[in-house]
């Protein structure tokens, strides 16, 4: 046997110092958790109560420390310049913070501000990091080391690389291809379904979204295998840490049980114990519900029911019932030798002023039994002699003395006030103007009466729409999943009630959740903070989004921010650049992640065969991937929502994993359930049945696509869609790994021309200039789109948009909207484009900066409009304005006046 090289012997010496110091680390935590223990058998307290509870939070935390499971405590090594004179000191970054018996740092937890700063430094701009050493421990043993930072002694940094680097280090570490080692065998790793945590391999770009401090709604854009959900729950962890939130105030919302189960056990290893997670379809009730379908899903789920709902509300209240109580202009009672009235006029007054107040039916209600209540005893009062008062007053509590008066006068307020409250009338009078209902009266009479609600949806939907939303008649009505959302709302409504509220909630998939849902779940987040995970080109729900900066309208008021995650890590290379078209026709403004994996010529593979022997082909390659997959690694067969396709499909995977090695881990599912999960192996099979008819077809194809980590196979009696057979091109290389943008509303708004708020600022790999400098048309359109974006952050300019569509669809259009046009119409008279100003949009510079806007966003989406208006927020403020847009610009203008539309043009583009 050869000697061992002084390389080796370099190699070893390190991994040696490492396993020192990781041994030293679990003993520490080990002398922590024996600590512990102690603590809940002798946990002290002044009393028993308080006993109690210190046994219960000293329980908690020993149970905490079981966590890891098999997961490194360790996992990097940093050295930072103590003092001037070039000596540095050593931390150990991990999954918990351990301190040794003198409280003296040992490991420092990975969500620490100092350990967060230390991995977002680059070799090109170290600060004071001069080692950066990543770990690969297997539980508590070292087995080997990466330097992604060596300052101090480059020479034992080449020396003591392992094999695993060698690969790398061809490679910059700043630049988007460098590949850490562990990361490459983190990836080849086998999957059985869930994902992985990534704390050890977080990239940079993953690691400043998961830092994100910045105030409201965090929304990522991440395409498969970019690490957008583990980066929603390593958030999460960082958040409960920095912010000191309990985690029992943290809501994360997955679309199935898988997801779930994958969320229980990331997050304990990561630290974090009880946060709270739930299914989207158990969001709005337990117990199975069905979904509506097509287009009264669509109309159904639409922003605009909250409005609907709203106004049914406020035609259960009926005022002219005041009318029948009336007597002589008065309302009057009577009784046990009493009588009061109040004045017509001022129980008007009093149902007007409790209809006006903000709050829900039973809040509007009380308000005014209050108001009437209070008039009513104020006028028994003044109608009592002195006597009489005197001798109402002895029958309360018994007084002496200067305060005697006073508190007589109390009694016999309280005591009329009660007489008033109870009295036949006054009930007689609430139950009148406000009849006894619930919220499922409401929903059933709204959509179960055409008058009701054509009353109701009266310029806000369409007779089509509405037709849509009518119940078939002598029917039983069978509560939906969107009728559950609609309950919710009207509970709220009705009673005032609302759901838990949380500090933050994490969203993941949330380009499938409609308008009405991701409503109703930010008002369970009053603060806003939210962790919002998705990708636009993955869409399946029944509403597309066009940007995130649609889906952040459904959010209501407050900041929101988006970021793009642009590296794939997970799905190879060869199976993107195949997927891709997929995406860029289903959503075309998003970007595709590339992928920095690759795989070798089998990761791709195309079977075509004769539809009577599809299911004998199915199970020809799930032989043939039996025969080279080991035992551990996982086969998913993706189908579609076809009966005959499904059952046959599982009877060969049953046969196959039966007579296999693979038993436990050959799936046969369908798009829903694979949605967020990842498998080595996927079998795709009839691609053309996946896309359907379904207008997210194509979004349910792209999915089923960019499952694996290992190979794809597609297997297809029926032609593939034109997309997969070089219906469209392959776009270039970019060198982006994110992109950012910025819009705020209401609160906080960026003037133009400043900076938007909290956005670091972020350049390319190694050079000075501007990061993701835009060229061409393309880079165009981006600009032009951002600054759009950053417009619609104004909440005058987002109410005057709605009011503007509400006119449109009561018309009978169907506008247009996306990341540019604030809405589009075509029609027998040509298209009409509409531009939607704000605040200063009434001003002449408002209406000149306007109409070039709207010329810019004309010219790069491609429309040829017949007509472009600007839509201000009041009438203009200069005299001659309107006619010098329209002269110099071509521009038609209309603007708000109260609750109509004004303007010279009013008629020509509002019709």
């Amino acid at each position: 046997m050869s000697a061992p090289t002084q390389g080796e012997h370099s190699r070893e010496a390190v991994i040696a110092e490492e396993q020192e110091a990781v041994d030293h680390a679990y003993s520490c935590l080990e002398r922590m958790r024996a600590a512990t223990a102690k603590m809940v058998l002798d946990p002290g307290g002044a009393n028993a109560k308080d006993s109690a509870e210190l046994r219960r939070e000293h329980q908690e935390r020993l149970e905490a420390y079981d966590d890891l499971a098999d997961k490194p405590l360790v996992f990097m090594r940093v050295d930072v310049s103590a003092d001037d004179a070039g000596a540095a000191e050593s931390f150990y970054v991990g999954r918990r913070n351990v301190v040794d018996e003198e409280r003296e740092r040992v490991v420092i937890s990975w969500t620490s501000e100092a350990a967060v700063r230390w991995r977002q430094a680059r070799q090109s701009d170290p600060g004071d990091v001069r080692l950066r050493r990543v770990l690969h421990c297997e539980r508590q043993h070292v087995r080997g080391f990466h330097d992604e930072i060596h300052r101090a002694r480059p020479s034992v940094s080449l020396a003591g690389r392992s094999s695993l680097d060698a690969s790398a280090s061809s490679v910059p570490a700043d630049t988007p291809e460098a590949l850490d080692p562990f990361l490459a065998r983190e990836l080849d790793l086998a999957r059985d379904g869930r994902m992985r945590d990534i704390v050890e391999t977080i990239q940079r770009e993953q690691l400043d979204l998961v830092a994100d401090d910045r105030p409201g709604a965090l929304m990522v854009q991440g395409g498969p295998g970019t690490g957008k959900t583990a980066v929603g729950l390593h958030r999460v962890t960082w958040l409960l840490d920095n912010r000191g939130w309990r985690a029992q105030d943290v809501l994360v919302v997955g679309p199935h049980q898988d997801f779930l189960d994958f969320v229980s056990t990331v997050l304990p290893s990561l630290g974090s114990r009880g946060v709270r997670t739930m299914e989207l379809s158990r969001i709005w009730g337990t117990g199975a519900a069905p979904h509506d379908t097509g287009p009264r899903a669509r109309v159904k789920s639409d922003l605009r029911m909250a409005e609907l709902l709203r106004r049914a509300v406020e035609d259960v209240v009926r005022p002219e019932r005041l009318e029948d109580f009336v007597e002589y202009g008065a309302f009057t009672i009577s009784g046990g030798g009493m009588s009061a009235g109040v004045e017509q006029a001022d129980l008007q007054r009093s149902l007007e002023v409790a209809l006006a107040r903000p709050g829900s039916l039973r809040y509007q209600r009380d308000e005014f039994h209050k108001s009437l209540v209070t008039g009513l005893s104020a006028r028994v009062i003044r109608s009592l002699s002195k006597q009489e008062r005197e001798d109402r007053g002895k029958e309360g509590p018994h007084c002496e003395g200067p305060d005697r008066g006073l508190r007589e006068e109390t009694v016999v307020d309280s005591r009329l006030r009660a007489w008033a409250e109870r009295h036949p009338r006054v009930d007689a009078l609430l139950k009148a103007l406000w009849p006894l209902t619930d919220e499922e009266r409401i929903l059933r009479r709204l959509f179960g009466d055409r008058a009701v609600l054509a009353k109701a949806a009266r310029d806000l939907f369409s007779e089509e729409e509405q037709r849509h939303l009518l119940n078939k008649p002598r029917t039983k009505v069978v509560w939906s999943q969107e009728d559950r959302v609609c309950l919710e709302e009207l509970r709220f409504l009705v009673r005032g009630e609302r759901p838990r509220r949380y500090r933050h909630i994490v969203l993941d998939e949330a380009q499938d959740l409609t308008p009405m849902q991701a409503r109703s779940l930010a008002q369970r987040c009053p603060d806003g903070s939210m962790t919002v995970l998705g990708d636009l080109a993955q869409a399946t729900g029944p509403h597309k989004y066009a940007t995130w900066g649609d889906f952040a309208r459904s959010l209501g008021a407050g900041q929101w921010h988006t970021a793009e995650l642009l590296v794939g890590y997970r799905v190879p290379r060869q199976i993107m650049e195949f997927a891709a078209p997929i995406a860029r026709r289903h959503a075309p403004g998003v970007e595709v992640p590339r992928s920095i994996r690759a795989h070798g010529a089998d990761a791709l593979t195309l079977r075509h065969t004769a539809p009577e022997l599809l299911l004998e082909e199915l199970e020809r390659r799930l032989w043939e991937l039996e025969a080279v997959t080991g035992d551990q690694r996982s086969i998913a067969v993706i189908i579609p929502e076809d009966a005959g396709i499904f059952v046959g499909a599982e009877e060969v995977a049953e046969a196959v994993a039966a007579r296999g090695r693979n038993a436990r881990l050959v799936r046969v599912l369908n798009v829903p359930e694979v949605n967020g999960l990842e498998f080595d192996h996927v079998v795709v099979v009839e691609p053309a049945a996946i896309v359907g008819d379904d207008q997210n077809g194509l979004g349910s194809l792209y999915v089923a696509l960019t499952r694996s980590t290992q190979s794809l196979s597609v297997i297809h009696a029926r032609p593939l869609p034109a997309e997969l057979v070089g219906g469209e091109s392959e776009r270039g290389p970019s060198a982006e790994t994110s992109r950012a943008s910025t819009a705020e509303f209401s609160e906080v708004v960026a003037r133009p021309g400043e900076p938007e708020r909290g956005e670091p600022e972020r350049r390319g790999a190694g050079e000075g200039e501007g990061f993701g400098a835009p060229s061409g048309l393309d880079g165009l359109r981006s600009l032009i789109e951002r600054g759009v974006e950053h417009e619609r952050g104004s909440e005058l300019r987002q109410r005057l948009w709605c009011a503007l569509m509400l006119e449109l669809h009561g018309r009978g259009h169907a506008p247009e909207h996306d990341g540019l046009v604030d809405a589009l119409c075509t029609g027998p008279d040509g298209d009409r484009l509409f531009h939607v100003l704000g605040e200063d949009g009434h001003t002449y510079e408002g209406m000149r900066q306007g109409a070039l806007r709207a010329k810019e966003v004309a010219h790069v989406h491609g429309t040829e409009a017949d007509t472009v208006c600007l839509v201000l927020p009041k009438a203009p403020e200069q005299a001659g304005a309107v006619e010098a847009v329209r002269e110099m610009f071509g521009i038609l203008v209309i603007w708000r006046a109260g609750r109509r539309w004004a303007g010279p043009d009013v008629f020509r583009v509002l019709h």
